[in-house]
């Protein structure tokens, strides 16, 4: 069908295994093998990941004609069995659809999901709202779904799906593209608007208009009588969707921490707190349990909390009952930024981790930004490139109120 349709664009919105169950067959080559596949043989060229998507550039050959043909598959991954995605995961996939698509000059493109009718529904009306927007065209959804159902049953077939198109629809509404190219992005900031500002602070309007609205029943754990005295902040709490549970024994399974995704991987990074000293024992069980490597400090313990001792510093060694860190070495990686390695013992297991801390010197407490800002870019660059070589595990960010700015910006570098 591909080839007799001549399309040169795919989207895939399943994963092959979900749930333990085959919903797709893996219909392309694991890295640079060639499948074949009656009368075809496709090869795969490149492979580009993001936390929500992957993007897959295939070669296929008809082997009887000789006829070569490329193709683009990009492969939805974060849709949850019988449930939705964030509207912002799938607003990004379709963003890249249309950058390609816009591009091709071959057949339609191919859609489809496990049966090809709910996510797939989904996926084809939001594309013809989009361009329905674009032409400033009137828009009726239920229409829209109702014609669609003409053509293939059960498009759309969830009343859950049917509120996340319109969700979905929102989102394009609020966040349209704000992608700006590296060459122009010098000029763009600085331009200004009489009424509205610079582009920055027009954005920033819009993401502070339109922040997420939780009610206490998304932070149940952290509001619990036993776990108030683990926030340093209340107005700072892990929801319950992004939390992250301890499943080994500390002082409980809550810690005020949350997973963080990253611009090509999901759960890049763990953004936490700086511990209280009854704490500290979570946080090392987190990192040990979460397999993270690589741990990011951006300012030490508040001038109150002299005695916080959170790892190994003046002292090489740290015992916190079941786990033991023993500092190996520590020097100035780069200007502003200490290097410390540690050896972290599980005594039960017998069994240890190196784990690399990154303490940022030049960040004041309470100052809204480090300085000198070249200095903080050169330490994200020192952090991502020792990651990239340890196997791009999770990075725990730690600092007090101001984690989950410093994530954003390592989200963009």
């Amino acid at each position: 069908m591909i080839w007799q349709t001549n399309s040169s664009v795919i989207v895939m919105l399943t994963n092959v295994i979900e749930q333990n169950q085959v919903t797709c067959f893996q219909y392309w080559p694991v890295s640079s093998n060639v499948l074949g596949i009656l009368g075809y043989e496709i090869t795969l060229l490149k492979e580009q990941m993001r936390s929500e998507f992957i993007i897959r550039q295939l070669k296929v050959k008809n082997i009887k004609t000789g006829e070569v043909r490329k193709m683009c598959l990009l492969q939805f991954t974060s849709w949850p069995k019988r449930s939705v995605p964030h509207p912002y995961q799938l607003y990004l996939l379709h963003q890249k659809y249309a950058e390609i698509i816009s591009s091709n000059n071959s057949g339609p493109a191919i859609i489809h999901c496990g049966d090809g009718s709910d996510r797939t529904g989904v996926f084809i009306a939001f594309d013809a709202i989009s361009h329905c927007c674009y032409r400033n065209e009137t828009i009726d959804i239920c229409k829209l779904v109702t014609d669609m159902r003409k053509y293939r049953m059960n498009m759309v077939a969830t009343e859950e799906c049917y509120v996340f198109l319109h969700k979905l629809f929102l989102e394009y509404l609020l966040f349209q593209d704000a992608n700006i190219p590296k060459h122009d992005f010098r000029t763009a900031i600085k331009e200004e608007d009489k009424e509205e500002g610079n582009i920055i602070e027009r954005e920033y309007e819009v993401l502070v208009n339109n922040l997420p609205q939780y009610d206490d029943t998304f932070y149940k754990e952290a509001m619990l009588k036993k776990n108030r005295g683990k926030n340093r902040n209340n107005c700072i709490l892990p929801v319950e969707t992004y939390r992250l549970i301890l499943s080994k024994a500390g002082t409980g399974h809550y810690i005020n921490a949350i997973s963080v995704q990253s611009c090509r991987m999901s759960g890049q990074f763990l953004v936490t707190q700086i511990p209280f000293a009854n704490t500290v024992v979570d946080l090392w069980n987190m990192i040990i349990e979460y397999n993270s490597c690589t741990v990011v400090s951006l300012e030490d313990a508040p001038s109150f909390e002299k005695d916080l001792i959170w790892h190994p510093s003046n002292e090489n060694k740290l015992d916190l009952g079941k786990l033991f860190l023993t500092k190996t070495s520590e020097s100035m990686a780069i200007p502003g930024t200490k290097e410390i390695n540690l050896h972290v013992l599980e005594k039960e297991k017998n069994d240890g981790e190196l784990i690399t801390l990154y303490q940022y010197l030049n960040w004041r407490h309470l100052s809204a930004t480090p300085a000198p800002q070249t200095s903080f870019i050169d330490f994200i660059h020192s952090v991502l490139t020792w990651n990239k070589s340890n196997n791009n595990d999770p990075i725990t960010v730690i600092c007090s109120s101001s984690t989950i700015f410093v994530t954003k910006l390592f989200r963009i570098i």
